[in-house]
């Protein structure tokens, strides 16, 4: 006969573990992709336009599900698509010029990393954004 008993295998266990491993990537993403922001954003700052003018990229974060693929015969290109992207887009569109502006969701899962430092961000509360309504944002001013 055998008996059952508590064990760190436990499907509730397991699925809450994979729920952590999950979060934990995320929050991983999220601070690659702001790395990279700041990271290409600093390297702009020493460029200029053929005019003479500096560059002031405007950087756009977002958090969320896509869904990917690659498109076309010809010239066949890798696309990402969804609200996430159109999102993306809006945070990019309504940047303030060399800043980086991310959305609530991005920004949550930057404030959970280890190593978050809040000064260099301020927060935009009321923003309206096309197809979205009025959402709460972060802009990176450091």
């Amino acid at each position: 006969s055998s008996s059952s008993s508590s064990s760190s295998s436990s499907p509730s266990s397991s699925a809450s573990e994979c729920d952590a491993i999950q979060m934990s990537e995320m929050v991983d993403s999220a601070q690659r992709v702001f790395q990279f922001a700041k990271a290409i954003r600093r390297i702009a700052s020493n460029r200029s336009m053929p005019n003479g003018v500096a560059l002031k990229l405007r950087i756009g974060i977002h958090s969320g599900p896509v869904v990917s693929g690659v498109v076309g015969r010809k010239m066949p290109r890798f696309c990402l698509f969804g609200d996430t992207v159109n999102t993306t887009s809006r945070m990019e569109s309504t940047c303030p010029p060399g800043r980086i502006h991310a959305s609530r969701q991005a920004f949550d899962r930057l404030i959970q990393a280890a190593d978050y430092d809040e000064s260099g961000w301020r927060r935009i509360s009321g923003l309206s954004v096309k197809g979205k309504g009025t959402l709460e944002t972060f802009v990176w001013n450091v």
